[in-house]
């Protein structure tokens, strides 16, 4: 029988961390039912944020889940939202996020959410993460839409490169130059929007390939992440949809498909929804 894979696969991260591969996004998540629901379909990784305001809810309604879930098993990624005045203060946010979350005193992994504040900023918010980490208040650390640019100049203030770049990812953006320098410096892409919100649902070939595999299209572009070895995140407070996302792993998609899915590359992104879609190609590489 050939193994297509499950929610609870897992990868080995920077420093020795298993994380599972398939991840809940929690984005605009406030109540309890879609994260039950998720933890009684199979999904153990969790995505929260800062910015998203909801910290305190995600950790509440894993704790209040009524099925057996041992937290060893959990892996939850929450994000810095923005640097404070110095290093310090940057770290105690992340001592309360930790404490909003109330999961065994810990995150498994705390990513910067944008490189949006310059070099200076960058750098402050790394070097909390890596104090945090010291702490024993996470267990890896990375970053999230980080450009060549921005990562290679970590190296002049890093005492440890990231372990994940989270990143706008489908066959319609494949960010190959992004994806090249971290396969090369041992850094794990995590991919959102692979769904692409819905945008290229009609797109010719990829709706051929569905039909060739029998599946929805969305399951099509989840799986393409998949089998490019990212770890794969997917949102929605659906019942119905999130029980529809994971069931990725009943089939595979041959290389032919593979290829034709990596033709459709043309630097389409669906974020972030603020600016225009010709202002998403260059919006992180233009940061300074």
């Amino acid at each position: 029988m050939t193994d297509h894979g499950d929610a609870a696969s897992r990868l080995t991260l920077r420093g020795g961390v298993q994380a599972p591969r398939y991840v809940f996004g929690t984005g605009g998540i406030f109540e309890p039912g879609p994260i039950h629901h998720a933890l009684k379909e199979g999904y153990l990784a969790f995505d929260t944020a800062q910015q998203y305001n909801n910290e305190r809810e995600v950790g509440e309604a894993i704790r209040s889940y009524p099925g057996q879930v041992d937290r060893k098993d959990l892996f939850i990624i929450s994000k810095v939202a923005s640097p404070g005045s110095t290093v310090e203060e940057t770290l105690q946010g992340i001592r309360e996020s930790v404490e909003k979350i109330g999961l065994g005193g810990y995150v498994d992994l705390f990513l910067i959410h944008n490189p949006n504040f310059g070099p200076e900023g960058r750098k402050n918010e790394w070097l909390a993460l890596e104090q945090a980490k010291k702490e024993g208040l996470v267990r890896a650390i990375g970053v999230s839409n980080y450009v060549v640019r921005h990562l290679e100049t970590m190296k002049e203030y890093a005492s440890e490169m990231p372990a994940v770049n989270q990143i706008e990812l489908s066959p319609f953006n494949q960010d190959p130059e992004v994806a090249a320098y971290c396969a090369k410096e041992g850094i794990q892409l995590q991919a959102f929007a692979s769904v692409v919100r819905g945008a290229k649902s009609e797109d010719p070939v990829l709706l051929a390939v569905a039909k060739e595999v029998g599946k929805n299209w969305n399951k099509v572009l989840l799986r393409w992440a998949w089998q490019r070895g990212f770890m794969v995140t997917c949102k929605s407070a659906t019942p119905s949809r999130i029980t529809d996302n994971i069931e990725i792993f009943d089939f595979s998609l041959n290389k032919e498909q593979m290829t034709k899915l990596d033709g459709l590359e043309c630097c389409y992104r669906c974020t972030p929804r603020t600016v225009s879609e010709e202002e998403r190609k260059v919006y992180y590489v233009n940061m300074p």
